[in-house]
């Protein structure tokens, strides 16, 4: 999806020194496709992920927010993950919460557990 983004300013959003983007879709018919009319998303600076995201639908009202903390870098690495996350629903009332115990980065799988006969299987 084109998103045209625009940088705001840095904010410390849950303890996370973050940037601030705004990305909006570039054409009415991508607003549509994707039903949002924006998202303000904030970036840890140190980390790179995603702390925080509000999600505005068409009408521009805010209708969802993801957050996401607990991040640490995966042991053995210097890659950092968020060992929880949280998506809110505000027009459902709803919350889907993610925690991870235990990350692996660079695993050994072998290919053939990515192919569509395995991944349909559920194996």
């Amino acid at each position: 999806m084109t998103l045209l983004i625009s940088i705001w300013e840095t904010k410390k959003v849950n303890g996370s020194d973050t940037y601030k983007l705004e990305a909006v879709p570039h054409s009415a018919r991508k607003k549509e496709e994707t039903g949002y009319s924006k998202r303000v998303i904030y970036v840890d600076k140190k980390a790179n992920l995603m702390v925080k995201v509000l999600y505005y639908d068409n009408n521009g009202n805010h209708s969802k927010t993801y957050e996401a903390g607990n991040i640490k870098p995966v042991a053995g690495t210097d890659k950092y993950r968020c060992y929880h996350m949280q998506m809110t629903d505000i027009s459902k009332d709803h919350v889907t919460k993610l925690e991870f115990t235990k990350i692996k980065i660079d695993n050994d799988f072998s290919d053939q557990l990515f192919t569509r006969r395995t991944l349909e299987a559920g194996l």
